[in-house]
Order: structure tokens, then C-alpha cells, then sequence
């Protein structure tokens, strides 16, 4: 389907923008790692809360691409404060979670645009770093809005 993006609406998520949010999370799941219906259904239950607690608590920001006023995109970030590693005033990291878009409407720029709207949302909110972790559909997308390789070296335990 081609989409005119100049047609294309970005607004901020709200609490009444839940249900689209876990849809389009459960959606991303699905194609990216094959959940079973029922896995998705506990799953979007526990998102329910999720979104609708920390979109009431300002530690999750979620941007909607809407055309012709239904939802076909959508993106988030979590954000986190840290203790201060230099003379900033804060030190908030969010991680960008959940890039997705409709099958039918990819391919016209949408999640580029969504991506971009994010960085500059991210920057009026003071956020000092965004990080997320590149599908490898989305890394000419992201590394196209500013993002590269992390120079430092993290290692991670799963508990």
C-alpha cells in the first residue's frame, strides 16, 4: 500500500492509546520470534499493566503514526536515570523499544519518521543517550538517524 507520509499523523501515546500499544508490541513479537496465541495472551495482559503504569509514571514515552486516523506504527521508550559521570544536570538513558509497523504500510519511510520524531522528543525531554537493540530490518534505519555502534563494552548475566 502506498502511503503519502506527508498524510502521516505522530502524536504522543496516552493512556488511552494502551490497547493499540500491546497489539503492536504483540504484533513485533510474533514476527520477530514466532509466540504461540496463548504465550501472546499472558504476554499482552502483563504489557497491559505495564503501559498503563509507566505511561502514568512518565518512565515510558510512546510515539503513534496514525494515517487517515488508525494507528499503523509505533515506537517507545523506557527511560532510566542514572547517577551523574560528569558535570550534567541528569543523566537519563532511555532504550527504544518496540519499533513497529504494519506489514501493509512498510516500505513509505513511516518508521524512519516515527524514529526521527523519537530522537527529538527524546532531546526535549532531556534524555542524554538513546540506545536500543537493531532487528536487522530496522539497522539501516536507525544507524540513517544518528545511531552507531556503542563504543563501550557491556556484558550482561540473565537471571
Amino acid at each position: 500500500m502506498s502511503t503519502e507520509i506527508e498524510n502521516l499523523i505522530i502524536r504522543k501515546a496516552t493512556l488511552a492509546d494502551t490497547f493499540t500499544l500491546v497489539e503492536h508490541r504483540n504484533r513485533f513479537l510474533e514476527e520477530l520470534y514466532n509466540f504461540c496465541f496463548q504465550d501472546l495472551k499472558i504476554i499482552a495482559h502483563n504489557n497491559q499493566n505495564y503501559y498503563k503504569e509507566k505511561l502514568a509514571e512518565g518512565n515510558y514515552i510512546a510515539l503513534l503514526a496514525e494515517y487517515n486516523g488508525n494507528p499503523v506504527a509505533s515506537t517507545g521508550m523506557i527511560l532510566k536515570e542514572f547517577p551523574q559521570k560528569g558535570i550534567e544536570k541528569k543523566r537519563i538513558v532511555a532504550t527504544v523499544v518496540s519499533v513497529y509497523t504494519h506489514p501493509e504500510y512498510r516500505k513509505n519511510g513511516i518508521a524512519e519518521k516515527l524514529i526521527n520524531e523519537m530522537v527529538a522528543e527524546a532531546r526535549k525531554s532531556g534524555i542524554s543517550k538513546l540506545e536500543l537493540l537493531a532487528t536487522p530490518n530496522g539497522e539501516t534505519v536507525y544507524k540513517k538517524a544518528g545511531f552507531k555502534e556503542p563504543d563501550d563494552r557491556y556484558l550482561e548475566l540473565y537471571l
